[in-house]
């Protein structure tokens, strides 16, 4: 394995519903996982309880405070946004949309490109991608990659104003020995 590491961004790590995300970072061949987030999903912690964790909430004494300042360019996070440099991350890959326009102030601020995948309802509903053309649009201006998990999600995307360059179609594998 390479000593390059990926910050894997999720706001909460990590829902139980949520092992596509862990074994996709556990079995990167080339990264090594560095899962970050602003606070624990006690419901899924056993799928990342062996990897490095870092989180917002470890990091500062009011997390909630934190978040805004960071989520709105008013500051806020420093110990966390330091943490985070001293993990010589390579990239930032969010995962689901409004996770990923969290991550663009993480990785602008560390000077990183930011990955995003889209999995489905987060592109798909009207209420989250569907609802804020201007957000859209700042956030498709400046993730580096959107990745998406099907043709399905690749054509909401390009609907909503994700442009083709940016966007890569890519399936997700599952463990079939996991799954039956």
């Amino acid at each position: 394995m390479s000593d390059r590491r990926v910050a894997i961004f999720r706001k909460r790590l990590l829902s139980y519903s949520e092992t596509f995300i862990a074994d996709q970072g556990q079995l990167l061949p080339n990264y090594i996982p560095i899962y970050c987030g602003y606070d624990i999903d006690s419901s899924g912690q056993y799928m990342i309880s062996g990897s490095k964790q870092v989180l917002l909430s470890q990091h500062s004494r009011v997390p909630t405070l934190a978040k805004l300042g960071l989520r709105y360019r008013l500051g806020g996070g420093q110990r966390w946004l330091l943490e985070m440099a001293r993990q010589n991350l390579s990239l930032v890959h969010a995962h689901f949309f409004n996770d990923g326009r969290d991550a663009i102030q993480l990785a602008t601020r560390l000077k990183l490109p930011l990955v995003t995948t889209l999995h489905g309802h987060d592109i798909t509903k009207q209420d989250n991608a569907g609802a804020q053309p201007r957000a859209r649009q700042a956030f498709f201006s400046r993730v580096d990659c959107v990745i998406a998990v099907s043709r399905y999600i690749a054509e909401q995307a390009l609907r909503r104003g994700c442009p083709e360059h940016k966007l890569r179609q890519h399936y997700i594998g599952i463990d079939l020995e996991k799954f039956t």
